[in-house]
């Protein structure tokens, strides 16, 4: 059987109106109604559809066609007549409520034949485990998580429900972790830790997730992590982090709750950042940071302190 792990099945719900979309995201519908039969973006509007926009302006740069198009705008926004607007105050917030509906998610639960799972693990029913994915000894997935085509998930490691784990993922790995000894020559110290995985975690394709060396390394619930990501071993992610693409946390760093980790940056190992930090593109960060800073640059500093209303 084939079995698909990332949400490819989706299927739009038929019969769905502006009208009702308005009432799911309390906004207020300007224009005429009509049947959603899909989404569309800003630069490509299509009939019967509905996109977004952001834009702060009194006139939506929206050119032809208009008839029998939608886009979710803030309060005020007025466009080319024909256009339907749905007014709401955070317009993508809006619309990722308005796709998850739109596009019901029909993916199965299921074990590809092709996968190995040891029988020293435990996986919940309602998983899905994707082609060629290896499930060892002593790994527990909750429910509903679901585990890409070609990912080892290494022994010892739990990952909570609603988890998700992309393509070609690598998790509970040894990791680099060497003694230059008497005899001078680097010697591997053995990991014997495991990895954590909270709830609601997400975590993209080809990335790299080490075993502690003696504890374990720890990802908090609801954390999202980009593709070709590294983190090291003994690393621990604190809640509701985002760590985008490319980026590399050392041996032992430790990220605050609520942070945001921008495309390659790279933390020294046993570094320490605050929560609610933004870290920006590129960054060295070599120093621990407060909460709610603000961290740019190579080597890293801090660039401003954030406010209430940040």
């Amino acid at each position: 059987m084939g079995v698909a792990v990332e949400g490819s099945i989706r299927k739009l719900r038929e019969g769905v109106t502006l009208t009702e979309l308005a009432s799911l995201v309390k906004g207020e519908l300007q224009g005429r109604d009509f049947v959603v039969r899909g989404v569309c973006s800003a630069r490509a509007p299509r009939k019967h559809c509905i996109g977004f926009t952001n834009q702060f302006s009194d006139q939506l740069d929206i050119k032809e066609p208009t008839d029998g198009v939608a886009f979710l705008a803030i309060p005020g926004s007025v466009a080319a007549v024909g256009l339907s607007i749905i007014h709401v105050e955070n317009p993508r917030r809006a619309f990722r409520t308005v796709a998850s509906y739109l596009y019901v998610d029909e993916t199965k639960p299921g074990i590809h034949p092709t996968a190995v799972v040891s029988r020293m693990a435990s996986v919940a029913g309602d998983c899905i485990v994707g082609a060629f994915a290896v499930i060892e000894d002593g790994v527990v997935l909750g429910s509903g998580t679901r585990i890409g085509h070609h990912t080892v998930i290494g022994a010892n490691t739990l990952i909570g429900p609603g988890s998700a784990v992309g393509s070609h993922t690598v998790i509970g790995s040894s990791g680099f972790g060497f003694e230059y000894e008497l005899d001078q020559a680097w010697h591997r110290i053995p990991h014997v830790g495991g990895v954590q995985i909270g709830a609601d975690v997400e975590i993209g394709s080809c990335v790299v997730i080490a075993r502690g060396t003696i504890d374990d390394t720890v990802i908090e619930d609801q954390v999202k992590i980009d593709d070709h990501v590294f983190v090291a071993h003994n690393v621990r992610i604190g809640k509701n982090t985002l760590v985008v693409a490319g980026s590399e946390l050392s041996g032992s760093v430790t990220v605050g709750e609520q942070c945001w980790i921008a495309p390659q940056v790279a933390v020294k190992n046993g570094v320490t950042i605050g929560a609610n930090n933004t870290i920006g593109i590129g960054c060295v960060v070599l120093d621990d940071t407060p909460d709610n800073a603000v961290v740019v640059g190579n080597p890293g500093r801090i660039l401003r302190m954030k406010t209430e209303v940040d």
